[in-house]
């Protein structure tokens, strides 16, 4: 074949991926762990939780904190804004420009001084599962990268997008992508309502892309992620997956300077505790899920 794999997003965007990853695994990575496995919508990972709605939540939540490896990590979760309805007649219908942040993180400290992790999910999502694991993945991150010790690529003006490639490193990349973007249609008398929905910072092409390097660094076969995406995605996928597989990953990772990103040291991040106080600027800030 004369002509090989295209790259999948432009090579700026390609390079930073594989210094997020560097920094991320530099930060997080422990080398007496096994890599922890691509997560996926089936019971295996999400076996049944309560009826409860509220409950159910919360069970979630505990499901996506092991599969962080957080498990012991405190965390309150609120119920945070809902969506405006759209539908204010029998054929009235109302197109919102913003809608309610699909969730927020405040890293917390309690009378003893011990830091908790404030989760507030849009209540919307309790009748979406995958919209709900993406944005408490999403949130978890938040509270992971509070801890690190040096500034993510690209800087602080890249938190989001950084937040949402931690969420793929963790294992979540199949979550985040199938819900990047969604479109439904309805009908009935005397109306039709088409509606589209965006979460997150990165595209479905560049989660799509993270995930294939996620999985072909552990050693694995990113298609291996392809029953369990949109149809479209799944096609995207295949070709992302044989550009990525025919890369040297490791050599152009290692080639990497992070310094180059603005990679340099938190100020006085002596100790956990001071760089998550320096990294949240303030124990009370918010991040926020993007909007639908």
């Amino acid at each position: 074949m004369i002509f090989g794999p295209r790259m999948p997003v432009r090579r700026d965007e390609w390079e930073w991926l594989l210094a997020g990853f560097k920094w991320l695994e530099q930060e997080f990575g422990q080398d007496d762990v096994a890599p922890s496995p691509l997560i996926l919508p089936t019971p295996d990972f999400f076996p049944p939780v309560s009826d409860d709605p509220d409950q159910a939540v919360a069970d979630i939540l505990d499901q996506v904190k092991a599969h962080c490896d957080m498990a012991d990590w405190p965390t309150m979760l609120v119920i945070g804004e809902q969506n405006r309805p759209t539908q204010v007649g029998k054929a009235i219908h109302l197109v919102h420009n913003v809608q309610a942040p699909l969730g927020h993180f405040r890293l917390l400290s309690d009378a003893d001084g011990q830091h908790i992790g404030e989760i507030a999910y849009n209540p919307e999502q309790r009748h979406d599962p995958v919209g709900l694991i993406a944005t408490l993945a999403h949130e978890l991150s938040h509270y992971l990268m509070a801890y690190a010790k040096t500034v993510m690529p690209g800087g602080e003006e890249m938190m989001e997008h950084s937040t949402d490639l931690c969420s793929v490193y963790l294992g979540f990349g199949v979550f985040l992508a199938n819900n990047a973007f969604n479109f439904s249609a309805s009908q009935g008398v005397g109306y039709a309502e088409w509606r589209t929905s965006a979460a997150g910072y990165l595209s479905e092409r560049s989660l799509l892309t993270a995930t294939a390097i996620r999985e072909a660094l552990y050693g694995r076969d990113p298609m291996d992620a392809a029953p369990y995406l949109k149809p479209s995605l799944a096609k995207d996928l295949k070709s992302i997956s044989r550009y990525v597989l025919q890369s040297d990953l490791a050599a152009e990772i290692a080639a990497i300077n992070l310094q180059d990103y603005g990679v340099i040291a938190y100020p006085l991040a002596a100790s956990e505790e001071e760089t998550a106080a320096t990294n949240s600027s303030d124990a009370s800030v918010n991040f926020d899920m993007d909007k639908q």
